[in-house]
């Protein structure tokens, strides 16, 4: 009996080395598929594709990308949106937009410039989710406050209320700068009309098939 006793206790010890092991194990993976802002090989060009992006500069983006082509999927999407903006474009580029949406999100700055790609393109809800991936991956303050902006806007194009309400608290409490602006979107949030791009936006949203991050 005793001996029985013996061997069923170093057995639970080796379950136990075995399951430790295992959890490390499964702990250095997540850790190694991380993406961390020192990890991007494509950092310093995805930050210049994102102020060409932020300030129309199309031609200058398309030029760009035909001289120094690059593997960052994120600036190969807004060169297809440059070429579309300066009417260069053919449909089935512009479809190519919203391929390889989970793919494309491999940094933070990525996800900005495809949630600015996907509300130009009307597709409100990957937009949505971009910022969202955005937001929870950075470490920069003023970053954070873009995926924010552009998180209570499309709450309010899509008429979520109460997440609405929520993230436009969070830039009055935690961004002085920009209080006034969430200020200014308090109204909206609760109107039956939207100005400008929001309510087309908006009527696109809730007229066309919905599109799913994919």
């Amino acid at each position: 009996m005793r001996k029985k006793w013996i061997i069923s206790g170093v057995l639970l010890v080796a379950v136990g080395l075995v399951a430790v092991l295992l959890i490390l194990s499964l702990r250095q993976g997540v850790q190694q598929d991380a993406i961390l802002p020192g990890d991007n090989p494509y950092a310093a060009i995805e930050a210049e594709y994102d102020q060409m992006q932020r300030k129309g500069q199309w031609q200058q983006i398309v030029e760009s990308s035909r001289q120094q082509p690059t593997q960052s999927l994120a600036c190969q999407k807004v060169a297809l949106l440059a070429l579309w903006r300066m009417g260069k474009g053919s449909p089935r580029q512009l479809e190519a937009c919203l391929a390889d949406s989970r793919d494309v999100l491999s940094s933070e700055t990525a996800a900005l410039m495809m949630s600015d790609v996907y509300v130009q393109l009307g597709v409100v809800s990957m937009a949505q989710r971009a910022a969202f991936e955005a937001l929870v991956t950075t470490h920069n303050d003023r970053t954070r406050l873009r995926a924010l902006r552009r998180l209570a806007e499309c709450a309010i194009i899509t008429r979520q209320q109460d997440l609405a309400r929520k993230y436009l608290f969070i830039i009055e409490q935690e961004y002085a700068d920009s209080r006034a602006w969430a200020q200014s979107m308090r109204p909206l949030v609760t109107a039956p009309t939207l100005p400008g791009n929001m309510q087309t936006l908006r009527e696109y949203y809730e007229n066309a098939n919905d599109e799913f991050f994919l």
